[in-house]
C-alpha cells in the first residue's frame, strides 16, 4: 500500500511557502501528485472531519493507504486545523477539543464526529504528522490517533518542521528553536544589537536551568549574536502570533527529555502575555523565536527526531517517505514508544530483502507471528487515553492559523 499526504492549508500571502515546499518534497520522494492533496475546492484548509471523510470515501473506492501524512502549521498546542467542517477555517484543534470528541463518540451523542472507516484507518495504517513540535505532547498524539480510529501508529516531530531546498533538491529538516513572549513582531526590528541583547537576557532564565555540556544557553547566545529575520539563512529570528480564547496560564505539554535544549522546555504562556485584539474575543501573544536549522535528514522512525506511539501489531513498520539526499538523523533525547525496536526490525528486514528474499514473504511471516494487541492499547477507547492538559481552562477556544518558517531557500 502507498502513502497519501494531506496539505492542511495553503500559503496565501505568507513569505515562507511552507505548503508549496512540502508538496515539492513529497513529489521528490515518490508520492504521486494525485496523492498529495491540497484543501478541497472552496476551502483554505482541511478540517480533521474532512480528512476522515476523504479517507473513508477513498477506501470505499478501493484506495487504501498504509501511510497517512498530515502536513500542517502547528505548535506544541496542536495542529492548525479546524476539527469540524463547519468550524471557522482559521481555528485549531486543541487537546480539549479532541477529548470532547472522543467522549461524545463513546457516549453515542447525536452528531458526534465519527472515525474513519476501519478499512481506511486500521492496523495497516501509520499516521505521520509533519507539523512543528506536535510530538512534544504525547497526550495530544494519543487523542488524535483515537479521533482517526484505530491506526497501527502515530508519529510527530519533537522539533520545528522545516521544508526547503538545498543544492536544488527539496528537503525536510527539523530545527532547534528558542522562544519567548515579545512585544510586537521581532521581524520588524531596526535595532538588531539591542534586540539580540534583550532576547538573550530574557531567554536565559528560561533555558539556562537545562544547560548540559555543548547545549543550551551558550548555543543560543552564539546563534543570536549574528541572527536577523532572514529565512534564507540557517539561523534566523522569526515571529509567531498565537491567538487563543482563554484566561490564565496555558502550558504545552512535552515529554521529559534530558537534552538540555529547546525540546526539554515547554511553551508556557500567561494571561499577561496576551493582548485583546478583536470583537470576537481572540487574544494574541507574539513570540520571538530564534531558529537554528539542523542539517540532518529526517526520518519519522528516528526516536531522536519523532515521538512515535504504536497501538497495534501490523505486518511491517512504516518508515515514511525516504529522506531526499540520504538517511541519518540528529538531535538529542528519546521519543515515543517503540522507536528503538522499530529501528532494529527495519534494519533486519532491509538486510533480508537485500539478500534477495521477496518482501511479500517477509510481510506474510511477520503478519503470522504478530501477537494480538493488548486490550488497553486501543486508542479508540477514550478512557484509556490520558486526560487533556490539567491546566487547560475548560473555556479554551480555537486558535488561528500559526505562521511558521520554512528552511533556507
Amino acid at each position: 500500500m502507498a502513502a497519501i499526504v494531506f496539505l492542511i492549508g495553503t500559503d496565501g500571502a505568507s513569505p515562507n511557502a511552507f505548503y508549496a515546499k512540502a508538496k515539492a518534497y513529497f513529489r521528490s520522494v515518490g508520492v504521486p501528485e494525485s496523492d498529495v492533496l491540497p484543501p478541497p475546492a472552496g476551502r483554505t484548509v482541511w478540517s480533521i472531519e474532512g480528512i476522515l471523510l476523504a479517507l473513508t470515501k477513498l477506501a470505499t473506492a478501493g484506495k487504501v493507504y498504509s501511510e497517512i501524512g498530515i502536513v500542517s502549521h502547528a505548535s506544541t498546542f496542536g495542529l492548525s486545523a479546524p476539527l469540524r467542517e463547519a468550524d471557522d477555517q482559521g481555528t485549531m484543534a486543541l487537546a480539549a477539543d479532541l477529548q470532547s470528541t472522543l467522549t461524545q463518540r463513546k457516549a453515542g451523542t447525536a452528531g458526534a464526529l465519527a472515525a474513519a472507516s476501519a478499512a481506511a484507518v486500521g492496523a495497516h495504517s501509520d499516521i505521520v504528522i509533519y507539523g512543528c513540535e506536535v510530538g512534544r505532547d504525547p497526550n495530544y498524539l494519543s487523542l488524535l490517533a483515537a479521533v482517526f480510529g484505530s491506526p497501527h501508529s502515530i508519529a510527530a516531530p519533537l522539533r520545528m518542521a522545516i521544508f526547503g531546498e538545498e543544492a536544488g533538491k527539496p528537503t525536510h529538516r527539523l530545527a532547534r528553536s528558542w522562544s519567548i513572549p515579545w512585544k510586537g513582531d521581532i521581524r520588524k526590528t531596526t535595532e538588531w544589537a539591542a534586540a539580540r541583547k534583550k532576547f538573550t537576557e530574557d531567554a536565559s532564565p528560561k533555558y539556562e536551568p537545562d544547560v548540559v555540556p555543548g547545549l543550551g544557553r551558550g548555543d543560543y547566545i552564539a546563534a543570536a549574536a549574528a541572527a536577523e529575520a532572514d529565512i534564507k539563512k540557517p539561523i534566523f529570528f522569526w515571529n509567531d502570533a498565537i491567538p487563543l480564547h482563554f484566561r490564565g496560564r496555558k502550558s504545552a505539554a512535552r515529554p521529559e527529555l534530558a537534552t538540555g535544549d529547546d525540546v526539554s522546555v515547554s511553551t508556557t504562556l500567561i494571561d499577561g502575555d496576551f493582548r485583546d485584539t478583536d470583537a470576537g474575543g481572540a487574544r494574541i501573544c507574539n513570540l520571538a523565536l530564534l531558529i537554528k536549522v539542523l542539517p540532518d535528514a529526517v526520518s519519522p522512525t528516528n526516536p531522536a527526531q519523532y515521538a512515535r506511539q504504536v497501538f497495534a501489531a501490523t505486518a511491517t513498520p512504516a518508515t515514511g517517505p525516504q529522506p531526499a539526499g540520504g538517511g541519518g538523523g540528529g538531535g538529542g533525547g528519546g521519543g515515543g514508544g517503540g522507536g528503538a525496536q522499530t529501528g532494529l526490525i527495519e534494519r533486519a528486514v532491509d538486510a533480508v530483502v537485500a539478500a534477495g528474499v521477496p518482501r511479500q514473504a517477509i510481510d506474510d511471516l511477520l503478519a503470522a507471528a504478530a501477537p494480538d494487541p493488548p486490550a488497553d492499547a486501543d486508542p479508540a477507547d477514550a478512557e484509556a487515553l490520558a486526560q487533556a492538559e490539567a491546566d487547560e481552562p475548560s473555556d479554551d477556544g480555537p486558535a488561528a492559523l500559526l505562521e511558521l518558517p520554512v528552511a533556507p531557500a
